[in-house]
């Protein structure tokens, strides 16, 4: 592969409150006891940090939509915007769960509120935003059904077509829009994709969106992905197409897996995000390395910092032993820096989860880094075995004349993609277990 897809990290919360700002330096400055003094050196859009990363993801689901407070988001809204990228997802997944009391079908004025400022506050803080979806998964939660007034997958997507006609007639051009779509299965995928293309056409009266935001199967799904470039490819979209988003997913796979469509699609660009080094961290593990055996995991550990590590000298790396990678993070701390006499029984407070989380964003950098280099020296997961190079498949289904002629080659690379997730597990060969998890 000579292009890949770029990883964007999906900035938690923590990432954006007020101990970042420089003015609070004097309140959080006197937790800082070892080799790191300020909450500076482990922010991504810093240059000079210790992880210096400069694409990133952030929802409106944990945002300061109106920026009522100026301490916080410090980062975000004063970064390079010349040589950084942030792509503002809509906080699809809280309206999933219900996090937002909102009705959608019809629409309250709590929606049509809500909507408008997570509008505005996408173009005024983001390169690129998704549009305000209604992902799939709300049909997995009744009460969120009732609340919201969602109760099929066409509830939800009349309101996802209200939505990119608010998106396209209000836009102002400070930012460029990805179209999202959602499908459990094929068919549901295809629906969507009829009922939003439009949206992606070049218009002379009005904006339309450049790009698309993967969700429900085609976020993951090898076959999925495929059927809906074939339809972007005869459907004329390609050549309008400058992003592909690739929503929820970090696993060592998926980076190759979207590597491989950058690679047939070097005109577009193919991103993809996951909250993991923060969720993981927030659950109460760490990352201690990667192994590319098996399905290529990441591996993590318990955090093994505690009370029993109040005042210790003892150094950080020492505590995770020799199996765990040595981040940058880590090799500066001892295990006294990492904790504190809180009153808790963890000891851990709102520092020690920050360096936990750098450190997990590090390990996923080298790992995420070493997996395109194996798969580049045709180096796979040995769970399987491929007849053919997954990017010769790709060259030989899209160098079709006709969309029949694509579709029946995709038939017959078919048991070397994924299927449907809701497949048995036992019709899986496994090439596709790799693809579907």
């Amino acid at each position: 592969m000579k292009k890949t897809a770029r990883y964007l990290p999906a900035r938690s919360f923590i990432c954006e409150s007020d101990r970042w700002h420089p003015d609070t330096r004097e309140k959080y400055g006197p937790r800082f006891t070892g080799g790191i003094s300020d909450y500076a050196e482990m922010e991504m859009f810093n240059a000079d940090s210790l992880i210096p990363y400069n694409w990133n993801l952030m929802s409106a689901g944990h945002s300061d939509l109106e920026q009522k407070n100026p301490l916080k988001e410090y980062w975000v809204r004063n970064r390079d915007r010349e040589n950084t990228l942030l792509v503002s997802d809509s906080g699809g997944f809280q309206i999933a769960k219900g996090t937002w009391d909102v009705q959608m079908n019809p629409p309250d004025q709590r929606f049509i509120d809500l909507r408008e400022r997570v509008f505005k506050w996408q173009q005024k803080i983001s390169d690129w935003a998704v549009s305000l979806d209604v992902p799939s998964l709300i049909l997995s939660f009744p009460e969120v059904m009732e609340k919201t007034g969602i109760h099929s997958f066409d509830d939800g997507l009349r309101v996802m077509v209200d939505n990119l006609e608010y998106y396209v007639n209000n836009s102002n051009g400070q930012c460029k829009f990805l179209n999202a779509l959602q499908g459990r299965t094929f068919e549901e995928c295809d629906r969507c994709y009829d009922l939003v293309s439009a949206y992606n056409r070049p218009t002379n009266d009005r904006d339309y969106f450049r790009g698309w935001a993967f969700g429900g199967l085609q976020a993951y799904s090898a076959e999925a992905i495929i059927r809906r470039f074939i339809a972007f490819k005869f459907d004329g979209l390609l050549e309008s197409t400058e992003w592909v988003h690739f929503l929820g997913r970090s696993k060592l796979y998926h980076t190759v897996l979207y590597s491989e469509f950058a690679n047939m699609f070097p005109n577009i660009q193919m991103t993809y995000d996951s909250s993991g080094p923060f969720v993981t961290a927030a659950r109460g593990n760490m990352y201690s390395g990667w192994s590319l055996d098996a399905q290529w995991p990441l591996k993590s550990i318990d955090i093994p910092f505690g009370p029993e590590h109040i005042g210790s000298s003892l150094s950080a790396l020492d505590v995770l032993g020799k199996d765990c990678y040595p981040t940058k993070v880590m090799s500066k701390l001892t295990a006294g820096d990492v904790v504190c006499d809180n009153g808790r029984d963890s000891a851990l407070d709102g520092l020690s989860y920050v360096y936990l989380m750098a450190h997990n964003l590090e390990i996923l950098f080298e790992a995420q880094a070493s997996a395109i280099d194996a798969w580049q020296h045709e180096q796979y997961p040995n769970l399987f075995d491929m007849p053919e190079r997954f990017g010769n498949m790709l060259q030989d289904i899209f160098t079709q004349p006709t969309r029949e002629s694509a579709l029946k080659r995709l038939a017959y690379w078919a048991p070397y993609f994924t299927l449907l997730t809701n497949h048995k597990p036992s019709s899986h060969t496994q090439f596709e277990s790799l693809f579907s998890s």
